[in-house]
């Protein structure tokens, strides 16, 4: 038995497995733009709280400074 393999044939499987690397390639980019996407907003929350608890300490710091100058002048 002999198949007989035409160029157009060969042409069309080309261009089928070329469109299908494109679409992996596509989704690759996809994946990994909403992983960084994440970590940047993981890291975002992290320097909110971070800040927000600077913030807080002194304000307690600035609290204890003032009542220490209440009580030893």
């Amino acid at each position: 038995m002999c198949f007989a393999i035409t160029s157009s044939a060969v042409t069309h499987e080309s261009l089928h497995l070329a469109s299908r690397i494109t679409r992996r390639d596509a989704a690759r980019k996809r994946f990994e733009e909403k992983r960084e996407s994440a970590r940047d907003e993981k890291v975002s929350a992290a320097r909110e709280r971070v800040t927000a608890m600077r913030v807080k300490d002194k304000a307690t710091m600035d609290m204890f400074q003032q009542l220490a100058k209440q009580r030893f002048g």
